[in-house]
C-alpha cells in the first residue's frame, strides 16, 4: 500500500513538472514570436536589414562610445555583416562567436569589451527575445547540471584541454585563481602572496591535516605542506591536473593528490583545516547545501575552513551563455544572497574578504603571458585564440567594473576564538 502511494506521489510530481515545462515553453514561444513579428529589426534573406544596422550603430555610439569602423582604439571594425544579426539574436554569445569567427576586430579588445559591458543595460532594447534562452533557464531550473556524472565531464572540457596551454599562461606555481596584488605588479609574487594569505588565515600548525577541494595543478597543496609541514590531501576531477601535480610534487612527502569528487570523500575522513579555492563556482546552486554540509562533516570540531570564490551581489547567481558554452560548462557564480542563506546553517562566518579588483589584474597577466607564447603551441588555431582572449579580457573588464567580486570566507563549525593575524601580508 505504501509503495503504491509513493509511486502515485512520484508520478504526480513528474506530471506537474512536465505541465509546468510545457506552459513555460508556450509562453516563451509566444514572446519570441510576438517580438520577431513586431520588431523593426527583422531579418531579410541577406541577413539583418539596414535600419537595424543603423540602430545598432547608433546605440553603440550613444551608450558605449564605440563607432563601427571608427578610428579610436575601442571602435569595432566589421568584416562580415553577419556580426549584426549574431549580436542582435544572441547578445553576448553572438558577440563572442562573431569575434571568434573573425567577423569583427578591434585595436584594443579589452577597452571594447569594457565599454560594451559598461553600457550593456542600455543595449537590451536592440536584442531579440531568444526562445532557446528561456528553454535553457527552464532546463537548469529543473535539472541538476552539476551532478556527479556531469561534474566530471564539465571539468574535463576545460581543465583537460592541455597542460601546454596552462603552463604558458599561468604563474610558475600554476595558480588558476585570483592573485593578491598588494604592493606588487608581478603575477608570480602576487600568486605567492595569495597562497601566503591563505596559510595565514588558516593558522596552520605543524602536523595538522588539510583537505584542498579542487586542488588544481597542486601548487597550493605543495606550498602549504612544505611551508607549514602539514599533511595535505588535494582532490580534483581533472586527470591532467592530477598527472601534473604527482609528477612535479611527487617528492613532497606531506602532499598527496587523488582523483575524487567532493561528494565521494570517505565519511570517516576528518581534517583540521579545509580549503577550497576556485571550486565553488563549479558546484551549482542546487548543490550548495550539500557542498557546505560536506565541508562541515569532514572538518574537526575546532577546525577552520576557507572558501575562495567568485561571487555576485545580484539576487541570483550568474552563468553567461558564452562562458557556459565555450569556457566553463556547468559553471555558476554564487550570489551573496545564496551564500548568506546556506553558509550560516553550518558555520560561523569570521571573515568575508573581497578583493575582486585584483582579478582584473590577474586576468590581464594571463592574457599577456599567453599572447607572448601562442607561437609555441600552434595547434591552438586562431578561432580558439580569439575565443580564449575574449574570455580573459571580457572577464577582466567585468571585475574592473565590480560586476563580479572575489570573496574569501573564513569559517568555523563552532564559536571559536581566532588568533590575531595579519591578513594583508607584511613583506619579510
Amino acid at each position: 500500500m505504501k509503495k503504491n502511494l509513493l509511486y502515485k506521489k512520484n508520478t504526480s510530481t513528474v506530471f506537474w513538472i512536465i505541465i509546468i515545462f510545457l506552459i513555460c515553453f508556450c509562453i516563451l514561444y509566444m514572446l519570441c514570436y510576438s517580438n520577431n513579428k513586431n520588431t523593426t529589426m527583422s531579418l531579410s534573406k541577406n541577413g539583418i536589414n539596414q535600419s537595424a544596422q543603423d540602430l545598432i550603430r547608433s546605440k553603440l555610439k550613444q551608450h558605449c562610445h564605440i563607432e563601427i569602423n571608427g578610428n579610436q582604439p575601442q571602435d569595432i571594425h566589421v568584416h562580415n555583416d553577419k556580426f549584426y544579426s549574431m549580436v542582435m539574436n544572441e547578445s553576448d554569445l553572438g558577440l563572442a562567436e562573431s569575434y571568434m569567427l573573425g567577423y569583427w576586430t578591434t585595436r584594443n579588445l579589452y577597452l571594447t569589451l569594457y565599454n560594451l559591458l559598461a553600457g550593456q543595460s542600455k543595449l537590451q532594447s536592440i536584442m531579440n527575445y531568444n526562445v532557446q534562452d528561456g528553454l535553457t533557464y527552464v532546463k537548469n531550473y529543473f535539472i541538476n547540471q552539476q551532478n556527479i556524472e556531469k561534474a566530471e565531464l564539465n571539468v574535463h572540457q576545460h581543465y583537460d584541454i592541455g597542460n601546454d596551454l596552462y603552463v604558458r599562461m599561468l604563474d610558475k606555481n600554476l595558480q588558476y585563481t585570483c592573485a593578491f596584488f598588494q604592493d606588487t605588479d608581478n603575477l608570480n609574487i602576487a600568486q605567492e602572496q595569495k597562497m601566503k594569505l591563505i596559510g595565514q588565515k588558516l593558522n596552520l600548525k605543524r602536523g595538522q591535516t588539510v583537505l584542498d577541494i579542487g586542488s588544481g595543478w597542486g601548487g597550493l597543496v605543495n606550498y602549504l605542506a612544505q611551508t607549514y609541514q602539514v599533511k595535505v590531501l588535494g582532490i580534483t576531477l581533472s586527470k591532467e591536473q592530477i598527472k601534473y601535480a604527482r609528477h612535479r610534487y611527487g617528492k613532497n612527502k606531506y602532499a598527496s593528490y587523488e582523483y575524487m569528487d567532493y561528494r565521494k570523500i570517505p565519511k570517516n575522513m576528518k581534517f583540521d583545516r579545509i580549503v577550497s579555492v576556485g571550486m565553488l563556482e563549479h558546484v551549482g546552486s542546487k548543490n550548495f547545501d550539500e557542498y557546505f554540509k560536506v565541508v562541515h562533516d569532514h572538518l574537526h570540531k575546532n577546525g577552520i575552513a576557507l572558501i575562495h570564490t567568485i561571487g555576485t551581489y545580484k539576487n541570483k547567481g550568474l552563468n553567461g551563455k558564452f562562458i557556459q558554452k565555450y569556457i566553463f560548462p556547468g559553471g555558476y557564480i554564487p550570489s551573496f544572497q545564496e551564500l548568506s542563506n546556506v553558509v550560516p546553517s553550518y558555520f560561523q562566518i569570521h571573515d568575508w574578504h573581497n578583493f575582486g579588483k585584483y582579478y582584473a589584474k590577474t586576468l590581464k597577466g594571463w592574457y599577456k603571458n599567453i599572447n607572448s607564447k601562442w607561437h609555441e603551441i600552434p595547434h591552438y588555431n586562431q578561432q580558439f585564440r580569439n575565443m580564449w582572449n575574449f574570455y580573459l579580457l571580457g572577464c577582466a573588464a567585468v571585475f574592473e567594473l565590480c560586476d563580479l567580486q572575489l570573496w574569501q570566507l573564513l569559517l568555523s563549525k563552532d564559536c571559536i576564538d581566532l588568533p590575531k593575524r595579519d591578513c594583508l601580508i607584511k613583506r619579510e
